[in-house]
């Protein structure tokens, strides 16, 4: 089963998208915080499968994070999902930047965009969506 770290200080959005994303056969971990983020990544030595992270958060910002795993996890994938949708926002950019509203099939097509399947299951070494929500 794929592990996904989803990153957003709203715990509404985050359960909205831990729902969908355990639907969809992944293994989520929250984090509300940059800082909580980065100790969930230290704690499990990097053995996600992606992150997905909020832009705009109290205090450390998603580019913070984002810059944070490039420099210790360079092939971990991001997912980034903003209201601001340019990607100079950050000096080490995520994966894919998406934009809210996201919908259950916008998060499934970037997530397929990104890891290269649509389910939770690992078929590929590093690499891995149904439809909802709408935080």
């Amino acid at each position: 089963m794929r592990r996904v770290l989803l990153v957003d200080d709203e715990p509404l959005v985050r359960n909205v998208f831990r729902r969908w994303l355990i639907r969809s056969g992944f293994a989520v971990v929250e984090a509300g915080t940059v800082a909580a983020a980065c100790e969930q990544i230290e704690q499990a030595h990097g053995r996600f499968d992606l992150v997905i992270t909020d832009y705009r958060m109290p205090g450390l910002s998603g580019c913070d994070l984002v810059s944070w795993v490039r420099a210790r996890w360079a092939s971990l994938p991001i997912i980034m999902i903003t209201a601001h949708a340019d990607e100079s926002l950050c000096g080490s950019r995520p994966d894919l930047l998406i934009e809210k509203p996201v919908t259950g099939d916008a998060l499934g097509r970037a997530i397929q965009a990104v890891l290269g399947d649509l389910g939770g299951q690992a078929h590929a070494p590093g690499r891995s969506s149904p439809s909802a929500p709408t935080p």
